[in-house]
């Protein structure tokens, strides 16, 4: 049983939250409910355990293809990076922690108010409409350890982050921000943006027929192709090459549209004929990959008309909105029936009591927020997206730390210190996984120890900064900031490395690229040995006496690693914008630097699963994906010399690092 601190050695806390119904539902539902999970996490500064986090069962189709399988489907956090720790709920060990039930309520009926103070503000009447309250997090249940949503008798946590978050100002650029670093994961998001820059300009159409044909309360079958094609040619020229978006492409409907707009493709299609390598060469390529590719390409469109109450057209068209593209929130028709009538399973008497004007919903009410100014009928939790879910031009640099209002004691000192900072005219720059992020410092001790310390993710780049830390102070008593936030004090220079780096790799979680290590390597001719490093541990004596035997220093404070190929990665050289290019090197030896005792030795050697247990307790990303990284540990391990350097003398562990070739 492991109890998880974070990098300054906090008992960490949590959120144990269920996905929307645990699954059972469609792929853009459960996109939408992680969703809020990620923001209430990163709002509380909480651990995210997800309940329930299992593969989509709806719209699951089947193509003639061999390249697209369902045999083994892939879970929507397959397809993220999230930009907060998380676990599933099976490899969360709470002690025995009990939870606090947050809200019992399903989300449809309910908003989060942040901070709790902002329930007071004028605007929440109308922003909660028809729902029955507005439920916070006080400062007292802040300190409960494990905090909980229970959200209904069917995991009912449904709903878009436009229409669920009642934040003030600076909660809700936060939570935007938060958002916007919980992206798709590069191999989808890269061949998705291939797909759209090889077909140039083109519109869109999302066009959902499958299911709506079986569901209740659904018009699609007493709906005509010719409806369709005239709300397309309001917006769209038949010149211009269409993309159609379907589950359906051998509907007799369907084939109509595409024999009016002859310059088409469905775009599923379109990737498996014309990008079949890559698709194969997705980390997942079930049809659910195929979709969630589809949704990204439309997103791209210069022009989109989607199918009223899909949420799948409400990610295309908030996708458009964040990409800065003109999105006005178009539909083919009305989908909601009137009351009267007979319904029948895809069909009810269509209706026009949802007012469209082009295909766009007319006003019929006012009211600072979108959904105010619509028809009642409207269910705003998920049947439309809104324009408050945009995410374009929002700042990404905030963390939650700027939230917080400091004691009144503290405030005139943490604006001076803010002062200095402004002040601060030496800095360097170091990429982590792709990202930029530049520290700053008061002067240049500071910035010559850094560099010495994170030497091999030092760069000259200037593209992608994401964010910035600042290290002020003198006489080993330095102080971290954070994006404004007072990370860490005290620290003494030699020992400033490890809070700025760790910390700076957690906020930029869930990115591609290797594990995270807290560790020095050293390597002499093809021999690389790990040393894990402890924020209280002196290795500098153990790291001399290598180096004065012609070890070299590879990484230090951090290292790079793939525990499942055994290799860690040095920099080898930079690349045309200045970024560094690592390259994999074996690892031959571990040392661990915890006073171990004798009976975690055997054989002269530290055992397998002591070992594993330190380098489980080291690694960054193991409290994400626990249930991957033990098992390549303790593979990894079986092989290895695991050494301990508080049972030896420095020279007699450099001896035994070195015994047997080694």
């Amino acid at each position: 049983m492991f109890t998880w601190f974070d990098a300054d050695g906090h008992v960490l806390k949590y959120l144990k939250y269920p996905i929307y119904r645990h699954g059972s539902t469609g792929f853009s539902n459960l996109v939408m409910s992680l969703e809020l999970g990620v923001v209430m996490s990163a709002l509380l500064d909480r651990v995210l355990i997800l309940e329930g986090n299992a593969t989509p069962i709806a719209n699951i189709v089947e193509y003639d293809s061999d390249t697209v399988s369902n045999r083994n489907p892939g879970k929507v956090t397959d397809y993220f990076d999230l930009p907060v720790p998380w676990l599933d709920e099976e490899h969360a060990c709470l002690n025995g922690m009990p939870a606090e039930s947050i809200c019992g309520e399903a989300f449809w009926d309910v908003a989060f108010c942040y901070p709790p103070e902002h329930r007071n503000h004028s605007d929440l009447a109308s922003f909660l409409g028809k729902r029955k309250t507005a439920f916070t997090v006080t400062e007292q249940m802040q300190d409960v350890p494990v905090l909980s949503l229970d959200s209904g008798p069917g995991a009912d946590t449904l709903g878009f982050y436009s229409y669920f978050f009642f934040l003030d100002d600076a909660h809700r650029d936060f939570a935007l921000s938060t958002l916007k670093r919980m992206q798709p994961k590069e191999p989808y998001a890269g061949l998705a943006a291939k797909v759209a820059d090889d077909l140039g300009d083109f519109n869109a159409v999302h066009i959902r027929r499958g299911d709506f044909k079986t569901t209740m309360g659904k018009t699609v079958l007493g709906r005509t192709s010719r409806e369709a094609i005239d709300a397309m040619d309001i917006h769209f020229s038949r010149d211009h090459l269409l993309v159609i978006v379907t589950d359906e492409r051998d509907d007799p409907f369907i084939a109509d549209v595409a024999a009016t707009y002859s310059r088409h493709v469905f775009i599923d299609h379109h990737i498996l004929e014309n990008y079949r390598q890559e698709f194969a060469d997705l980390p997942l390529h079930d049809s659910l990959a195929l979709a969630f590719l589809s949704q990204l390409v439309a997103g791209r469109s210069k022009d989109f008309i989607g199918t009223m109450t899909s949420t799948f057209t409400a990610m295309i068209q908030r996708y458009r909105g964040s990409n800065g593209l003109n999105e006005p929130f178009k539909f083919l028709w009305n989908e909601l029936p009137a009351a009267d009538g007979t319904a029948l399973p895809g069909r009810h008497p269509p209706s026009t009591h949802i007012p469209l004007k082009n295909g766009v919903m007319v006003e019929t009410g006012k009211g600072p927020f979108s959904w105010n100014r619509y028809s009642p009928d409207i269910e705003p939790t998920w049947m439309r997206e809104w324009p408050e879910s945009f995410l374009h031009g929002v700042r990404r640099s905030i963390s939650i730390a700027q939230l917080k209002k400091p004691p009144e004691d503290r405030s005139r000192r943490v604006n001076a210190m803010i002062g200095r900072v402004a002040q601060v005219h030496t800095d360097l720059k170091i990429a982590i996984n792709g990202h930029v992020i530049s520290i700053s410092a008061a002067n240049r001790e500071v910035i010559d120890r850094l560099s010495h310390d994170c030497a091999f993710l030092l760069t000259q780049s200037e593209a992608g900064t994401v964010t910035e830390f600042a290290v002020i102070g003198s006489e080993d008593q330095y102080e971290i900031q954070f994006d404004g936030q007072s990370l860490a004090r005290g620290i003494p220079l030699d020992r400033l490395a490890l809070p700025v780096l760790s910390r700076a790799i957690l906020y930029l979680a869930g990115g591609n690229g290797p594990d995270w290590l807290m560790s020095d390597a050293f390597s002499r001719n093809h021999t690389c040995v790990v040393i894990l490093k402890n924020p209280e541990s002196n290795l500098e004596p153990l790291e001399q006496e290598l180096e004065c035997r012609g070890w070299r220093a590879v990484s230090r404070t951090m290292t790079p690693i793939n525990f499942a190929k055994g290799l860690i990665y040095e920099q080898s050289g930079a690349n045309d914008d200045g970024s560094p290019v690592l390259t994999g090197r074996s690892v031959d030896a571990f040392v661990c630097c915890a006073d171990l005792g004798p009976a975690a030795r055997e054989g002269g050697f530290v055992r397998p699963s002591v070992a594993a247990a330190q380098l489980m307790a080291h690694c960054l990303g193991f409290i994400g994906a626990p249930h991957t990284y033990a098992g390549a540990i303790c593979g990894l391990l079986e092989t290895k010399r695991l050494h301990s350097a508080s049972t030896e003398g420095v020279k007699a562990i450099c001896d035994a690092i070195e015994a047997d070739g080694i």
